[in-house]
């Protein structure tokens, strides 16, 4: 994405304050999603080596597990999509200058 935006960085000087902390904040949110998922990645193998609930030795309690955490990873997905858009939108705002 920095390479995206480092060449139109007089058009972000034109932007309105309330569009570049949009910006900010939707890049944050994405920054904190994709460790929040990462963390729930790296849980989920902690947890099978474990073998937290049987998870390692009863396939179902597996299932059920992994189940959940795609549930979340979805979630996490939607999520990242609408601020995808934000930021696609201040970006159709840049491509006007």
């Amino acid at each position: 994405m920095i390479l995206f935006l480092y060449p139109k960085k007089d058009a972000l000087d034109k932007l309105e304050i309330s569009n570049l902390e949009k910006l900010k904040n939707s890049f944050e949110k994405l920054l904190f999603m994709k460790s929040i998922v990462s963390d729930m990645l790296n849980q989920l193998l902690l947890d099978y080596q474990d073998d937290k609930n049987f998870i390692k030795t009863d396939t179902t309690k597996l299932e059920s597990h992994t189940t959940t955490l795609q549930n979340q990873i979805l979630e996490k997905n939607k999520e990242e999509t609408e601020l995808g858009e934000d930021i696609l939108s201040i970006k159709d705002l840049l491509d006007t200058y």
